[in-house]
């Protein structure tokens, strides 16, 4: 095996020496670069104004809030299953049930973040609307067998109707709340990827779903 000395102080000031002086001596002489003309004052368009930062910044807060919704249907589906069993073999009313108010919560919710969202298409040539309503297309008969109508984007439940579903079905969660724990996925995920739109950039943006691994293929 090769053995490596490690040089000692002599070696060394010798050596910083050496470069000192080579750094300090002219042996040659380079001719001078001309000094360039200054650019003049010119706008900065790469960079977002505030009104385009606060309108992003308000569909975030919107989002935020939509999140916990989301998270409540996705995190825990055999929770959402037997609060569903439940409140069906009670004989629960449509005032007192639980998983409908929560319904009507996220409904609520998910107006205002997608208001926040056409403001942003509007105003700064976004398209992301395009594919929310495609999504809402893909589930169309299954909205409107929850009473769940869509007006553009946004969204109303018909409340007599969608308890007349929930109390006819033989098993709600399956036939109601599955397929809409699916929408509520595709729904998630898009919102959660809406990117800062900036000169044709975008902001890097992590699509981590915040630990949402959720099956439901079953």
């Amino acid at each position: 095996m090769t053995r490596v000395n490690r040089p000692g102080s002599l070696s060394f000031n010798r050596v910083k020496f050496s470069y000192v002086n080579r750094q300090r001596s002219s042996d040659t002489v380079e001719k001078t670069v001309a000094v360039e003309r200054a650019l003049g004052a010119q706008n900065q368009t790469a960079f977002s104004s505030e009104n385009h930062l606060i309108a992003y910044d308000n569909y975030y807060r919107k989002f935020d809030k939509l999140e916990k919704d989301f998270a409540g249907f996705l995190a825990d589906r055999e929770s959402l299953r037997r609060q569903a069993k439940k409140e069906k073999e009670e004989g629960r009313t449509r005032q007192e049930s639980h998983l409908y108010k929560k319904i009507r919560s996220l409904i609520t919710k998910y107006n205002q973040a997608v208001e926040a969202l056409l403001y942003i298409d509007k105003n700064y040539q976004t398209d992301n609307s395009k594919e929310l309503l495609v999504i809402l297309s893909n589930y169309e008969d299954h909205l409107k067998f929850l009473g769940i109508r869509t007006r553009e984007l946004y969204l109303e439940i018909d409340g007599k109707h969608f308890w007349k579903a929930f109390t006819d079905s033989e098993n709600p969660y399956e036939e109601l709340f599955l397929p809409l724990n699916r929408l509520i996925m595709a729904l998630y995920i898009k919102f959660r990827n809406i990117m800062i739109h900036r000169e044709n950039l975008y902001n890097d943006f992590s699509e981590d779903y915040k630990g949402h691994i959720i099956n439901l293929s079953s």
